[in-house]
């Protein structure tokens, strides 16, 4: 059986998913269709959102 290897993201590209629904107002199910990512990742994402002090500075 082969084993799927688990995508990895940037954390710009995250930091860009979260203010497309946080601050464009986008659905999570609309941007997870459009940039095919899973939306427990998004929602894992945007729960670390609220947390940006522990990112990268340049990511903030």
């Amino acid at each position: 059986m082969a084993t799927r290897k688990r995508k990895t993201f940037d954390p710009s590209l995250k930091l860009e998913v979260v203010r497309m629904i946080t601050e464009q107002g986008q659905s999570i199910r609309n941007v997870s269709e459009s940039m095919d990512i899973g939306q427990t990742a998004i929602r894992r994402w945007l729960a670390q959102g609220g947390r940006r002090a522990e990112w990268p500075a340049r990511y903030r």
